[in-house]
């Protein structure tokens, strides 16, 4: 299983969601949970501790890649 990093567009839950993507504009997946909340730390410069954090200061979700 792998996970992606995604957010609502514009922040509106009834928007549909956009993600991370790699060069070739594919969604970057994520061998867990931990990677992706890694990634998003590395890359934002921010120090998230949890997932429920991400989603309640960021609004950016850790989703599996089925849901895609």
């Amino acid at each position: 299983m792998s996970y992606v990093l995604s957010r609502f567009i514009n922040g509106i839950c009834l928007n549909p969601k956009e993600y991370i993507v790699d060069q070739n504009n594919e969604a970057m997946t994520f061998k867990n949970k931990q990677l992706a909340l890694d990634y998003f730390n590395e890359t934002e410069g921010y120090d998230i501790q949890d997932e429920e954090q991400l989603e309640d200061e960021f609004g950016v979700y850790i989703d599996e890649e089925e849901t895609l």
